[in-house]
């Protein structure tokens, strides 16, 4: 369970997003700085694809095409993310 974020520049408009830990990825690479420590909670809300979940209610919708999605209940290693983004382009 992540507990914070950064903001990266610039936006990527296609490719491959993965958040393993408190380290962001784009397209199988680390990019920026690890971000605020592991919350150790409990989750207690639903994932949303492609729209905020706000306590529940689907809102601040995104237009956007999902080709692949992939969740995990453990951390990813860096050469995990770069395999599975690299699955995700044979696609």
């Amino acid at each position: 369970m992540n507990g914070g974020g950064l903001d990266i520049a610039p936006l990527l408009n296609a490719g491959n997003l993965c958040v393993a830990g408190v380290q962001g990825y784009r397209n199988g690479v680390a990019d920026g700085a690890a971000f605020a420590p592991a919350w150790g909670g409990i989750p207690t809300s639903s994932v949303y694809i492609g729209c905020w979940n706000a306590s529940g209610v689907a809102a601040l919708f995104c237009a956007l095409y999902i080709q692949a999605f992939a969740l995990y209940d453990c951390t990813l290693t860096a050469p995990q993310v770069l395999a599975v983004a690299n699955a995700m382009v044979a696609l």
